[in-house]
């Protein structure tokens, strides 16, 4: 996946696997702020019932990275077709999905992109995988990296007061 080939680690190899840093110092440093963020912003969530415990931004922050790229990639390939699909006004196009009729094509997007965490996990499982894993917890996966996505908030029409609005949102690209 394109973000995670230039994030914290696939920006050291260049495009025939070989190490080898391939960035300026510019990008280099913009990088680290831009990273630092996501570190802050992960890293800032305490989750509930595991005794005051932190997500670990410096752990999890080379998948959160790749999560929020990643999401936004799709994104944009998917708008560019469907941009495609009307301009050559493709039947498809108005096609909806029984019981998901209320739903846009951006809404069923976002819907389907947090569907693949759809997860239920217990306390201790919960504690075990912050300590441990590389990846944040699922229900933050989804919430902070649809909050990044100014498509997201457009799409559901996010108020300026709901939770999933941040006071600082982080992007890579």
């Amino acid at each position: 996946m394109l973000p995670q080939c230039t994030s914290v680690l696939g920006r050291q190899y260049d495009e025939y696997g070989n190490l080898h840093n391939w960035w300026d110092s510019k990008t280099q440093a913009n990088f680290m702020e831009r990273k630092k963020c996501f570190i802050r912003q992960y890293g800032s969530i305490v989750i509930p019932n595991t005794y005051g415990t932190h997500i670990d931004g410096r752990l999890t922050v080379g998948e959160n990275i790749a999560d929020n790229g990643g999401v936004r990639a799709a994104y944009r390939l998917c708008t560019m077709q469907a941009m495609k699909r009307a301009s050559q006004d493709d039947p498809l196009r108005y096609r909806k999905i029984k019981g998901l009729e209320e739903y846009n094509e951006d809404q069923l997007f976002f819907i389907n992109a947090a569907y693949t965490w759809c997860a239920v996990t217990r306390p201790q499982s919960m504690l075990d995988s912050i300590l441990n894993d590389g990846h944040s917890p699922h229900r933050y996966r989804v919430n902070v990296m649809m909050a990044n996505q100014p498509e997201f908030l457009k799409a559901f029409s996010c108020s300026t007061t709901t939770k999933m609005v941040l006071p600082q949102t982080c992007t890579l690209w």
